[in-house]
C-alpha cells in the first residue's frame, strides 16, 4: 500500500536481480515493479557491504542497520509533474525504511520478502509505503 491505497502491480513489468559481492563490487538486491493501472514505479536496492555475508540469505536490510543500506525510490506522475520520493531524502526522525527477506530458495531462485517505511522527497507530503510483500523468481546479475 502506499499513502494508504492499494499499489496494483503490473507482473509482466515486475523484476527482482541479485548482484553476488565480487571483485570490489558489494552485493545487491534490486526489486523494480510498476502499477497495472497509474503511472507509479517503486525500485528498492538493498545493499550487503560485508562482503563476507551472502546477499542470496534471509537478513533485514534498512536505514538503521550497520552492514545493510537501503534505498528505496518511488516514482509518480500526476498528470503535469513527475515526482522522486526517496527513503534518503527523509529526515532521521522518518527515516525507517525496512527490506526484510524471509526466505531463498537458490535451487530454484526465488525470494520471498516484505518491505515499508517512509519516502520523502522535500516539496511534498510525506509518503508511506506499507504491507509490501514480494515473492518472485530472481535472476543473478554478473
Amino acid at each position: 500500500m502506499v499513502n494508504g491505497k492499494t499499489f496494483p502491480v503490473d507482473p509482466n513489468h515486475t523484476t527482482l536481480k541479485i548482484r553476488k559481492p565480487s571483485n570490489g563490487y558489494i552485493g545487491r538486491v534490486t526489486l523494480f515493479t510498476s502499477s497495472a493501472s497509474t503511472s507509479e514505479e517503486i525500485t528498492l536496492y538493498a545493499f550487503q557491504l560485508d562482503d563476507n555475508v551472502s546477499i542470496e540469505a534471509p537478513g533485514e536490510f534498512g536505514d538503521s542497520k550497520s552492514n545493510m543500506r537501503i534505498y528505496a525510490d518511488y516514482l509518480t506522475n500526476n498528470g503535469s509533474a513527475g515526482y522522486t520520493f526517496r527513503n534518503d531524502y527523509c529526515d532521521v526522525n522518518n527515516k525507517n525504511f525496512t527490506i526484510k527477506i524471509e526466505s531463498v530458495n537458490t535451487a530454484a531462485h526465488t525470494m520471498i520478502g516484505s518491505f515499508n517505511g517512509n519516502l520523502c522527497n522535500g516539496s511534498q507530503p510525506m509518503i508511506k509505503v506499507e504491507n509490501g510483500r514480494f515473492n518472485l523468481p530472481y535472476t543473478i546479475e554478473p
